[in-house]
């Protein structure tokens, strides 16, 4: 008689739960239309890029949540409130963490400051999101620029100037959350 069969292991790396495809579906919804600012493709995809980095480090399913939700109340009509109803206390706290919130007439390097103070309190989970975050648009930033050269960097940023202020503010939020 030979012995049972062993399990088999699923072959899909995540599976997520309902309220995950709920967040999944609320962000596809809010973000419907949009493009990144290289105008190639859907925003959405850079929610995806963010949530896949973080589904590969073995994040949970309210840190996923906010992956997809990090920018629906920066860009879109979406509450933090109504990120709260919906997905609970930790996912909005996650999502405010990384909300820019800059007031009327500020500037870039201003906001950027308010991004990376921010960080410099963030928790780990905030800082992951905010560091999968980071991640995806450096890639998008890398593939952009092999597919199309440094022309994409003039669409993307207007000019010389606020590119540099866009790395610096990268490398200065790599260094703060790592």
């Amino acid at each position: 008689m030979t012995s049972p069969a062993a399990p088999i292991e699923p072959r899909i790396p995540f599976v997520y739960s309902g309220k995950v495809r709920q967040a999944l579906q609320l962000a596809e919804r809010v973000h419907r239309g949009q493009v990144r600012a290289s105008g190639d493709h859907p925003y959405f995809l850079h929610l995806v890029a963010v949530a896949s980095v973080l589904i590969a480090a073995g994040a949970d399913d309210e840190l996923i949540m906010a992956a997809f939700l990090h920018d629906a109340v920066e860009d879109t009509a979406t509450t933090i409130t109504e990120v709260e109803d919906r997905f609970g206390a930790r996912v909005a706290r996650l999502v405010e963490a990384v909300t820019k919130r800059p007031t009327p007439g500020m500037r870039k390097d201003e906001i950027n400051r308010l991004v990376e103070e921010k960080m410099a309190v963030a928790d780990i989970d905030e800082a992951a999101l905010k560091g999968a975050d980071l991640l995806a648009n450096i890639s998008d930033l890398i593939l952009d620029q092999r597919q199309q050269g440094y022309a994409h960097w003039e669409k993307v940023f207007k000019n010389r100037r606020r590119a540099n202020l866009k790395v610096g503010h990268y490398i200065t939020l790599a260094s703060i959350i790592t």
